[in-house]
């Protein structure tokens, strides 16, 4: 029987004839160790060190002290609870519902059973807080004979002639258009207002008083401008108020700013017939 110590001894003398040596990649391990010190290296112990003297600090920093004193507080409000007054006011409250004496006949519960939760509570407190938990739903009552008077779910009978005519006539409405008619107040016209603070001249009257139509010529306007009166009409926030301008400045029969080439005596397009028109209808 072959022995192993020989077995060993004639595989390592049949790979010297072989020329099979081990190969061995000491190139790689080489690289392989140089990457492992690099990676040492770049470890930032000094980030390490200032990230546990961070906590370190915080740990410091917590205010035992505070909430200590907050636990103090606590247990001493705690301590404070009036426990006994408490007490006293559910007797009062209990005393006061008995009390009450209902306009209408109603049915006087029984006193319910405390639930086993509340037996080591006081027995007042315990009674009432059982109470409300056990309170019922309340029943939902019948609707009384004259719900369907006040039910707005309905359309009006305005427009059926045959309802109407059975509540009003007539008669009836032509009184009630005579005592109308007596409450009225009838408003006499006035001359109109001028605005508070204020000196210039009144655009509506000088509507009214004039009767010529926008465009009709009746001022000579001889150094009258297109591109000035474009100009000077961008300068007002409206046509009124250029009007208003116009007319303070010695209009319609002077257009010292040039907002009335035309001489019909409105400025920048102001139109004069809506407040003539309101006149026509009211007369």
């Amino acid at each position: 029987m072959l022995k192993p110590q020989n077995f060993f001894l004639g595989l390592i003398i049949l790979m010297f004839v072989s020329g099979c040596e081990p190969t061995i990649n000491s190139q790689q391990i080489t690289q392989n160790a140089q990457n492992l010190r690099e990676n040492v290296r770049n470890i930032d112990t000094q980030r390490i060190v200032q990230s546990a003297q961070n906590v370190r600090e915080n740990v410091r920093n917590i205010d035992t002290q505070r909430i200590v004193q907050s636990a103090q507080n606590v247990r001493e409000n705690v301590k404070n609870i009036d426990t006994k007054k408490i007490v006293q006011s559910a007797q009062n409250l209990r005393e006061n519902l008995q009390n009450i004496k209902p306009s209408s006949p109603l049915k006087i519960k029984e006193p319910k059973a405390v639930p086993e939760s509340l037996e080591n509570t006081d027995p007042v407190l315990a009674e009432i807080i059982g109470n409300v938990l056990e309170e019922e739903p309340p029943s939902t009552s019948k609707p009384s004979p004259d719900a369907d008077e006040l039910d707005t779910t309905k359309l009006s009978d305005e427009n059926d002639f045959e309802a109407v005519s059975e509540r009003q006539s007539i008669e009836s409405d032509a009184e009630r258009l005579q005592n109308n008619r007596a409450l009225y107040i009838l408003v006499e016209p006035t001359s109109l207002p001028r605005r508070p603070g204020s000196t210039a001249p009144s655009i509506v009257e000088f509507a009214i008083k004039t009767t010529n139509p926008v465009g009709t010529q009746l001022y000579s306007r001889p150094f009258a401008s297109e591109t000035r009166f474009e100009w000077n009409c961008a300068k007002y926030s409206s046509q009124s108020a250029a009007q208003e301008a116009f007319l303070s400045k010695g209009g319609p029969k002077f257009d010292a700013n040039g907002l009335d080439p035309d001489g019909d005596g409105f400025a920048c397009y102001w139109d004069p017939e809506p407040f003539r028109s309101v006149l026509k209808e009211n007369n």
